[in-house]
């Protein structure tokens, strides 16, 4: 629905000669299009979208250009993606927007994680942690702390990170925030990974809390990680049991993906079908203009004639 309602506004914008419509349309489409998975069209229509935005020199720019950096993330072109990160955190600096700024840190964070960067990662996950402190606000800084955690363990900081891990898990059932899954999950991980005692009841509250909040991606995550953890504590039939169901939650979240496309192909279908009639009748009508036009000059040469 958010692809056809952003095609109908692109339609319109397109014919008022509107360009900020159309860079928001344009926008708002590589968003939906990002989300369904179809990568390489939605960064098509934010490359157009930020070309329409620069051609205006509108603030939007910077938004544009960390969509296009995750585009290029999802994609697994990081160079890439670092650049456009980079840009739209320049252009956020220069605004004062610390807000944005922490985002474009947490995006460059788990581009370098991405590429196997952990103290850049690290380093730039405990930038935007200072932003979203600065500002007060607990659910970014949480975000952010759950970044900088995983970039630690990454970089073999076990320590620090478990700490932050808890820290987090803490602050997220004192503030009523949406962050005590994925802050419990990290913890369990971590704990595994280390061999903690603590590990597997820390997933299954991990698993409990997931799955009480809808987070099916996450639900097929902990179930990986208590399939490997169970294999290591040598229960294969536990392990076994963890591991089909995380292969049937991914064959489900394929399928969804799947159907999504499948429907957004239709809207596009329908769009196209509906923009290419709206052609038609427009040419239609100039052609049948020229045709009254050409007969009211005939009748005008015949009368003239006449006299």
């Amino acid at each position: 629905r958010c692809f056809e309602r952003a095609g109908e506004a692109l339609e319109l914008a397109r014919a008022r000669g509107d360009e900020l419509r159309r860079g928001k349309a344009l926008h708002d489409i590589g968003v939906s299009q990002h989300e369904l998975g179809d990568y390489q069209e939605a960064l098509d229509a934010l490359l157009a979208s930020l070309g329409a935005f620069e051609g205006l020199g509108h603030p939007q720019i910077a938004i544009a250009l960390n969509g296009i950096g995750l585009c290029y993330r999802t994609m697994g072109q990081l160079e890439l993606a670092l650049e456009y990160f980079e840009r739209s955190l320049a252009l956020r600096s220069g605004e004062g927007n610390a807000y944005g700024q922490g985002i474009c840190l947490i995006n460059l964070s788990r581009c370098h994680a991405l590429s196997g960067d952990a103290r850049a990662a690290a380093v730039q996950a405990r930038a935007s942690l200072a932003r979203f402190e600065a500002l007060g606000d607990p659910v970014m800084g949480g975000y952010a702390r759950i970044h900088l955690a995983d970039a630690l363990e990454l970089a073999g900081e076990s320590d620090e990170a478990r700490a932050l891990y808890a820290l987090n898990l803490a602050d997220a059932r004192l503030q009523g925030t949406d962050l005590e899954p994925a802050s419990t999950f990290g913890l369990g991980r971590l704990e595994a990974r280390l061999g903690d005692g603590f590990a597997l009841g820390r997933l299954e509250q991990a698993l409990a809390l997931a799955e009480a909040q809808g987070l099916k991606p996450m639900v097929a995550d902990v179930h990986l990680e208590l399939s490997k953890l169970r294999e290591a504590q040598g229960d294969p039939g536990g392990a076994l049991s963890h591991f089909k169901h995380y292969h049937a939650l991914e064959g489900a979240l394929l399928s969804e993906r799947n159907r999504q496309r499948m429907a957004l192909l239709l809207v596009r279908f329908d769009t196209e079908r509906a923009h290419a009639e709206r052609e038609r009748y427009r040419q239609r009508s100039l052609e049948l203009r020229d045709a009254v036009d050409q007969l009211r000059e005939e009748h005008r040469r015949l009368e003239h004639l006449s006299t």
